[in-house]
């Protein structure tokens, strides 16, 4: 190794930080090339502590991807995932597109590996968007790889054959850039083989493996050989369990794989021969499968250690009916759980795309209408700020008029109470002087009670914090000693959320109805209830006077002063009334 030990402390003396990263960095590959993998996390860390001092996102990056690689290597996947993810939430926030795209391809390929395929597809497809419409063409196609691969583990082989048409696609579309390494595409073509053949299609699948047997670069790459001869192997014995070829090219593949110390090559290896010699042979097979877990336990792959189990005590002699039941009903439970656990992600993935294709389309035909649109829209938007401002006049003057009306009532409430009823009361008083005749006092006492009421029916009314209990009183002291009246809801009510309108509206209104009740009604209980709903108020009126007959009742008992009333604030009032069956009134004004 040339790398110097003393040049980072020279760096760290002449203070070049950008030295220090540079050095760690080329001492991390130094230990990658040697494969001391637990040296090079080590550094990667220090390259992690140091960029994080300097606060330089990009190195920072740099570490948490390193830290992922070597983790995934030494088949920590929990540790590798984490970095991984810390390398991708980095590369968000400096807005990184492409390499947080690389990132989640990255563990999109740990959840495939650990057997969380659901989880790696929505990774997938979260990859798909930033790395879609952007220049690195092998990491797209990784991403359509990984989907395929898990559509695959899923046995939803349509799916995945699509994706996998999509990286081969791509990959053809671009080999000669070279932007797409060429044993990729072979990989993408075996994969291809494995779907087909699950899908029963054992000609097709035996037709790719055949070419690709035989290709060159394929034959110079030890581990995609030995792949490639195994997966050819296997499909051949599983369309003709006769035939002579399979048993040679199983053994085969697995001696390339322990030549080269090709540990998950191994373990396809060993799970394939047990499958071929499961039934001709079950002390092979049962050896070959305690190999797959010794194997599957020493690379701590989850995956692979209960799928060699499904083997091994399958094969174990004096075998019992619990074990085949509990490794029945895990897989059963796995495949539930993952089932359960299905996203929607990529169909959203492709309604979105579709519509991300129809408007560029839209876009494409549509620039000689620009300004016919934004004539219209200038319009429709000139139109609406008209509707608003004449709907704002409109309701100010509404707000003015009932405003002017309350204050003219009240005008004239006062100038009652302060003239006439005094000049009727210095009258009668003059009258109880001079001894003349009772009725003629009583008739001149009347008239002075009368206009004490209209002043105070209409004299001023507390719209602030005190409202509600001046309409309680109001209320209760309509009615005569020898009327009940009940009145619910009232307090829950917000009223200082209400209005002033249409608080002086509403208290002018019952005011109203308990006049009609004491004047007309007879009755000896009334209720009034208040509830909030969802856009109103409503108020419902109730009494067990004599009633009228409907038709009689706006002008018969002057209560058209009451939807007069109602209607100024755009408000509601609905009367239910029979002879001899009381009276019932339902108002609602908007809140």
């Amino acid at each position: 190794m040339d790398f110097n030990p003393k040049l980072i402390e020279e760096s760290h003396y002449i203070k070049n930080d950008s030295l220090i990263l540079i050095n760690l960095e080329k001492k991390i590959k130094d230990f990658s090339r040697e494969r001391k993998y637990d040296s090079a996390i080590f550094t990667s860390k220090e390259l992690l502590i140091e960029s994080t001092k300097q606060l330089d996102s990009s190195w920072m990056i740099n570490a948490n991807r390193r830290l992922g690689f070597y983790y995934n290597r030494i088949h920590k996947y929990d540790s590798a995932f984490s970095y991984f993810n810390d390398s991708y939430r980095i590369s968000l926030n400096t807005r990184d597109s492409i390499f947080a795209g690389q990132r989640l391809l990255d563990m999109a390929n740990i959840q495939n590996t650990i057997g969380d395929y659901t989880g790696s597809k929505a990774t997938a497809i979260d990859g798909l968007q930033f790395l879609e419409n952007k220049s690195d063409l092998r990491g797209i196609a990784g991403l359509y790889y990984a989907i395929s691969i898990a559509f695959r583990e899923q046995k939803n082989y349509k799916q995945a054959l699509e994706y996998n048409s999509k990286a081969l696609a791509l990959g053809v579309d671009d080999i000669a850039k070279r932007k797409i390494r060429l044993t990729n595409i072979l990989k993408f073509k075996n994969s291809r083989a494995n779907i087909l053949a699950d899908q029963g299609d054992y000609e097709k699948a035996i037709s790719i493996l055949s070419s690709l047997i035989s290709d060159s670069l394929i034959i110079k790459n030890k581990y995609e050989y030995a792949r490639v001869l195994d997966n050819f192997g296997y499909i051949k014995w599983r369309n003709d369990k006769k035939n002579t070829e399979s048993k040679t090219l199983l053994h085969n593949a697995l001696e390339v794989r322990t030549i080269n110390g090709d540990l998950s090559g191994l373990f396809a290896s060993y799970i394939h021969l047990t499958k071929y010699y499961l039934n001709q042979d079950p002390k092979k097979a049962s050896s070959y499968a305690y190999a797959a877990y010794q194997n599957a336990k020493k690379r701590n792959s989850l995956k692979s250690i209960l799928e060699a189990l499904d083997f091994v005590f399958e094969l174990k002699e004096n075998n019992d009916d619990e074990v085949k039941l509990y490794s029945k009903i895990r897989n059963e439970l796995n495949s539930i759980k993952q089932n359960t656990q299905e996203i929607y992600k990529v169909t959203k993935y492709e309604n979105d795309k579709l519509k991300q294709n129809t408007l560029l389309l839209k876009a494409e035909n549509a620039e000689q209408k620009t300004q016919k649109i934004i004539f219209l829209s200038s319009a429709i938007i000139l139109f609406l700020i008209s509707g608003f401002f004449i709907y704002f006049l409109r309701q100010r003057h509404k707000k003015e008029r009932i405003k002017e009306v309350y204050t003219t009532e009240t005008r004239i409430a006062k100038k009652v109470h302060d003239e006439l009823a005094n000049d009727v009361y210095n009258v009668m008083t003059t009258l109880e002087n001079a001894k003349v005749d009772i009725k003629m006092v009583n008739t001149v006492n009347d008239i002075y009670q009368r206009t004490r009421d209209i002043s105070k029916n209409y004299n001023s009314i507390d719209t602030d914090k005190e409202y509600h209990n001046l309409l309680s009183t109001m209320l209760s002291s309509y009615a005569p000693n020898t009327v009940k009246v009940i009145i619910k809801g009232l307090d829950k009510i917000n009223w200082q959320k209400v209005a002033k309108e249409q608080k002086i509206m509403l208290h002018r209104v019952l005011q109203e109805l308990m006049t009609n009740m004491r004047k007309h009604s007879n009755a000896k209980l009334v209720a009034v209830t208040f509830n909030r709903l969802s856009k109103s108020i409503q108020v419902n009126y109730s009494d067990n006077g004599i009633g009228t007959h409907s038709d009689k009742l706006i002008y018969g008992n002057g209560l058209q002063n009451v939807e007069n009333r109602i209607a100024s604030v755009n408000g509601t009032i609905i009367f239910e009334t029979e002879k001899g069956k009381g009276f019932k009134a339902e108002i609602q004004i908007p809140s």
